[in-house]
């Protein structure tokens, strides 16, 4: 593991890398309370964090909205499993919810059967 990469740190006996469906959704209630309280406009990162910490009792610094992005990839193994917000600039992200349907994602799916004729 490189030094500047932060893990996801044991809290109250639990590895949140393992709960991934929990903390998946501690995020999706977040993400419905804040952008409600938004808008349109995006939720700064610092926001979504601090209120997942809260509700989900998680240590700080231990969550990423970015691994639950639908336009980002991670160099973590579990980065793009859950899709529940999209970033649209450095450290500010829309909440668009788990059952979105996404251009980026269509258009991953319709590459990639191409990619693997070459």
């Amino acid at each position: 593991m490189s030094a500047g990469r932060q893990t996801l740190k044991m809290i109250n006996g639990r590895n949140p890398a393992t709960e991934w469906t929990e903390i998946a959704q501690t995020l999706n209630t977040v993400g419905q309370e804040l952008q409600a309280q938004y808008g349109e406009q995006g939720i700064p990162v610092k926001e979504i964090e601090e209120a997942a910490e809260r509700l989900g009792d998680y240590a700080k610094g231990s969550l990423r909205p970015s691994d639950y992005c639908y336009n980002i990839i991670n160099s973590d193994p579990c980065s793009f499993v859950h899709h529940i917000f999209e970033r649209i600039e450095r450290g500010y992200y829309i909440y668009l919810g788990p059952s979105f349907c996404s251009r980026t994602i269509l258009l991953l799916q319709w590459l990639n059967p191409v990619e693997a004729q070459r």
